[in-house]
This record gives C-alpha cells, structure tokens and sequence, in this order.
C-alpha cells in the first residue's frame, strides 16, 4: 500500500470525525448540545417541504375525509399552541394520510407530520390523538433528523476512508468516491423519514419531555 493513498485516507478520516464533533449547536428547547452537522432550522424546515409530496405518495394521498383532516390539524395546531414546540423556528403542519392499513405516524424535519388513516382510526379520544402527535413533534423539536444526517455524513466519511484504503489492497482504480458519497448522502436524508417510526396507541399519552 503506497503512502500516500494511506495518508489521504487518515486525512479523510480525521476530517469527518472533526466534522462530526467540530459542528454541533445547542438546543434552547431540550437544553442539549447537539451534533448536527451545522445544518440550520431553516435548512431544516427546507428539507422537510422538499421531502412531503414524496411521502404523502408514498402512503396514498392525503385522505379525502375534510373533517377527519381538520381535526387532525387543529388538534396538532393546538397542541404547538400550548407547548414549547411553539417557540421553536419550526413551521408545524399536521396531515392525515389516506393509508387505512398502515398504523403509523411519523414527522419529517422542520415540522411536516403525519399519521395514518390505520393508526387515527385507533384512537379513541382527542387526548390519544394530541399523545400521537406530541411524540412526533417532540422528533421536530428535539432535531433528530439534522442528527441522523449528521450522523451518516460521519459514517459515510469514514466509509470512503476505508474504501481507499480497500481500492490499493485490491488493486482497484483510484477513482474519488466523493461524488458517489454525495449522491448517497442526499437520498439518504430524503430516504430516512421514509422508514416511520411506529407509533404505540396502547401508550398514546405520553409526551415527550420537552413538549410536557
């Protein structure tokens, strides 16, 4: 293995794990410091619109039911209202999906949330729903989004390290990663909300602690 081609690799390397720690923010909300990777609120609320359609596609549409959308958004919209989710720089939208098989909600970065025609039919009360809703704009809140891109800057980073490493012991061609990374990296942070988390009706009243 040629010196150089290990050096470039450790530099690679160093520099994504600097990046990692060397980007973080504090969040006036959770009182946390953070690893986001130096992604603003605002790049944030960016990501989440550009992510919405897809979503709302992937999960049937928006469900046509009026009032069933209405309640949904005015108990979310009163639900930001009355906890700190409102003083944060997030644009909170609540939207029912025309899924009745799917039981599932989930938020996207920068306040898009959503929830299932399958999990709303669950719920048996308004205090269940805003439960629901509570959990996926404490996701928002607390930005585990900008944190799990963050986070797959920092693997992917040390990835190419390695696979430079990997290309000389195998005789590969030094063609540079970068662009693939990149490529890579960008479906990625469009890809993770795609993966929902579940939410559990059997425990809708619990709220995460920044939005109790």
């Amino acid at each position: 293995m040629s010196r150089s081609r290990l050096l470039i690799a450790l530099v690679v390397a160093v520099i994504s794990v600097l990046g990692y720690f060397g980007k973080s923010a504090f969040n006036p909300i959770t009182q946390e410091k953070q690893h986001v990777a130096g992604i603003t609120p605002e790049q944030e609320v960016a990501l989440g619109l550009q992510a919405a359609p897809e979503m709302v596609q992937q999960f049937g549409g928006l469900d046509p039911d009026s009032k069933a959308q209405a309640r949904v958004r005015q108990i979310g919209e009163r639900l930001v209202s009355r906890t700190a989710a409102g003083r944060s720089p997030y644009h909170f939208e609540f939207h029912l999906l025309d899924d009745p098989e799917t039981i599932n909600a989930f938020a996207l970065p920068g306040g898009q949330v959503f929830i299932t025609e399958g999990l709303l039919r669950r719920l048996q009360t308004d205090g269940q729903l805003a439960g629901v809703l509570g959990h996926e704009t404490g996701h928002v809140v607390g930005r585990h989004g900008a944190e799990h891109i963050a986070k797959q800057q920092l693997t992917e980073g040390l990835t190419g390290a390695g696979g430079r490493v990997r290309s000389e012991v195998d005789d590969r061609s030094d063609e540079d990663p970068g662009p693939e990374l990149t490529r890579r990296q960008a479906a990625g942070v469009l890809q993770h909300p795609s993966q929902p988390r579940e939410s559990h009706p059997a425990d809708p009243g619990s709220h995460p602690k920044t939005l109790s």
